[in-house]
């Protein structure tokens, strides 16, 4: 490819931070906690006793909630004669199902009393608001005294009523390989009798109909705590359902339920992906968005696990462009679960007015993916006994067969191919069996533009990487896969795992190639707190573009001519200001490349 950059600057980032702070984060880094706080992780949920004290007023409003999700404000007060430090360390946890035993299973999420404004230590009275989304079950709040290291559950608020746990929830539609077909997937308490019905009529009559396939999976399929243990939910049933022969790039109106209950979603819609080697309306171009570890953030205050800083912001900005775009691509680390299942279902309540609008191409990433002698490439316990099995059954991409997480797909003139770097992909491995055919069969009369992704960057511009056993990864991949997309003239390879922005030259073995190489574009800033303060300098001359400051996503223009990506920063640096609901976008870095 002939390939024209245009650049917004030229090097983003902070430099004059003191040497002492710049080791602490380099150590913070390099074991994977230098932005994430452990919430979940803080509360000792296997010591916790209970000691119901009659004293200790606990409420709730409302008492029922119904539809995806409702907010709730619980209520404490403890009229008796307490001591002054009666409440000091106490916190309010939120739990699913209302019968849960507290010294078993998690909260969904807590907060400590003493955030409450106005919060009166004496008699531990305040408020304090959390959302509740719709887990298929009720709720309830609990109080406890002994801090987060001891806790003695006190009080007990009502139960809260689920009056719709049996609702269809979280729509994804997902890429298929078959030309004309897009899979719905989405969740539901019961099994039922799942349907979607679709077709190009708004609010219907809907012409056609297709029944999906149901699975599920339980507890014994994790490989490790906390998945297994106290970070454990049901996760109800999964559904998917594949809708065929779709004209090409045609608007489609769908809804999607049981049709022995009558409980459907509401509508949504689509535009159908274009049929292989059909020209596209005239001046026609695929806009697609992408982005790497992303996760959620809280709507109130309130504490769970690894709460990601630019997320809402991030959400927000993906919610407006997603009416424009036909197609999103999320390269890894997606909910930042990690065994706390409940996060699963809080994520995709956020992101599921993306997903139901366009398909959700994912990638695996080390956070779905990596445990101990679990058969991943990578030894580290970030997945905390998920072992990709939730991410797996959660996103049914078109992988070859189970924990084999590689795929490809077609849209228009890209050829998309996705690898799994938590797993082998040395000349002998399967994976790598598989990426040489594929990438060999791309047809690129149909497909000129050829895009590779996976998690862990080939190339990466960050000094706490040099030395560290968890980044083997590049030189190996520089080893094995670069080759391929060598032979095989791939034009863009992305990828996340680092929580910056960064782009280089087209590129093979650390060279620019100026006519013919690869594109390396790293894309983790969405949500996960930045990597900060770790760019080498001088910088490697194949680096174009280094970005640490901004959260935020791309933003693809395609046609069979010409490839347009643009970095959209979601505004402020460092994150400051980036929940507000303005719209701060702007575009930081972007080029072009043509053939």
């Amino acid at each position: 490819s002939m390939a024209s950059m245009k650049m917004k600057g030229l090097l983003t980032t902070s430099q004059h931070q003191p040497v002492l702070l710049f080791l602490f984060l380099l150590l913070l880094v390099a074991t994977g906690e230098a932005h994430m706080s452990h919430d979940l992780h803080l509360v000792h949920t296997e010591r916790t006793l209970i000691n119901l004290n009659p004293s200790v007023s606990v409420g709730a409003t409302p008492l029922s909630i119904t539809g995806l999700a409702a907010n709730a404000t619980v209520s404490f007060s403890s009229p008796g004669p307490q001591s002054p430090s009666f409440f000091d360390g106490s916190w309010v946890g939120l739990y699913s199902p209302s019968t849960v035993d507290p010294s078993k299973t998690a909260p969904v999420k807590w907060q400590y009393l003493n955030a409450s404004e106005p919060f009166h230590n004496g008699a531990g009275t305040g408020t304090l608001d959390f959302e509740l989304v719709n887990m298929r079950e009720d709720f309830i709040f609990m109080v406890f005294t002994g801090g987060v290291d001891h806790p003695v559950l006190v009080g007990k608020s009502p139960v809260i009523s689920n009056l719709t746990p049996d609702i269809p929830l979280f729509p994804f539609l997902v890429p298929s390989p078959s030309p004309g077909e897009v899979g719905l997937r989405w969740i539901s308490r019961k099994v039922g009798t799942p349907v979607v019905k679709f077709g190009t009529t708004q609010g219907g009559p809907y012409k056609h109909t297709v029944y999906a396939t149901t699975t599920s999976y339980h507890r014994n399929q994790m490989c490790g705590s906390v998945a297994a243990t106290i970070g454990w939910r049901d996760p109800g049933f999964i559904h998917t359902a594949y809708l065929s022969s779709l004209s090409s790039l045609s608007r489609f109106y769908y809804v999607y339920g049981d049709e022995n209950s009558g409980l459907f979603g509401k509508e949504e819609t689509f535009v159908s992906p274009p049929l292989p080697g059909a020209p596209p309306p005239s001046n026609h171009k695929h806009r697609i968005l992408a982005y790497g570890d992303l996760g959620k953030a809280p709507t109130f205050d309130t504490r769970e696990h690894w709460v990601e800083s630019g997320a809402a912001a991030t959400q927000r900005n993906l919610k407006m462009e997603a009416p424009h775009h036909e197609l999103a691509l999320h390269i890894g680390d997606i909910s930042y679960a990690v065994g706390w299942a409940s996060e699963w279902d809080q994520f995709e309540h956020q992101m599921s007015p993306v997903g139901a609008t366009m398909p959700y191409a994912t990638c695996i990433g080390n956070h779905e993916r990596d445990f101990p002698n679990s058969g991943s490439f990578y030894n580290g316990t970030d997945s905390f006994g998920e072992c990709g099995v939730p991410y797996e059954n959660r996103y049914p991409m078109p992988r070859p067969g189970n924990d084999q997480p590689w795929y490809t797909f077609e849209w228009g003139p890209v050829a998309f191919v996705v690898m799994s770097t938590e797993h082998a992909f040395d000349t002998k491995s399967e994976q790598f069996r598989f990426l040489n055919t594929q990438l060999s069969l791309v047809n690129r009369t149909r497909t000129p533009w050829l895009v590779f992704a996976g998690h862990r960057p080939m190339y990466n511009n960050n000094q706490w990487c040099k030395g560290d056993p968890q980044c083997v990864g590049p030189e190996l991949m520089q080893k094995f896969v670069e080759p391929l997309l060598n032979q095989y003239e791939v034009d863009v390879a992305i990828w996340g795992h680092v929580h910056n922005y960064q782009r280089s030259c087209p590129m093979y073995r650390g060279q620019c190639t100026g006519r013919k190489g690869t594109t390396h574009v790293i894309i983790g800033m969405a949500g996960m707190g930045l990597v900060q303060d770790m760019f080498e300098f001088p910088r490697p001359h194949y680096w174009e573009y280094l970005d640490d400051t901004h959260y935020g996503y791309t933003r693809w223009e395609v046609t069979p001519e010409k490839f347009h990506l643009e970095f959209i920063a979601n505004g402020q640096v460092d994150g400051e200001d980036e929940v507000s609901h303005g719209d701060h976008r702007k575009v930081l870095d972007e080029f072009t490349l043509i053939k």
